[in-house]
């Protein structure tokens, strides 16, 4: 069954990320769900960095090759 609803994270203009994510991203770099896709505000040249194998042609986002997820939605408390 699907969520009603597509959380995500997105990056704190103020802070440093790493040396892929460029400087004051914002918005415009984003992590959802597996096989969820982006708000509007994302910067869509963001994928395919790194390990990321988005395919927006495929409906594949946020996932490696190995089909490993950037995010989990974890729905049981721990």
């Amino acid at each position: 069954m699907a969520i009603p609803y597509d959380p995500f994270i997105l990056a704190n203009t103020d802070s440093y990320h790493n040396n892929i994510v460029p400087p004051a991203a914002g918005k415009r770099w984003e992590v959802c769900l597996p096989d969820q896709s982006s708000t509007e505000k994302f910067d869509t040249g963001l994928f395919t960095l790194q390990y990321d194998d988005s395919h927006q042609a495929l409906g594949k986002y946020f996932k490696t090759e190995l089909n490993h997820p950037w995010a989990l939605f974890i729905t049981s408390e721990w």
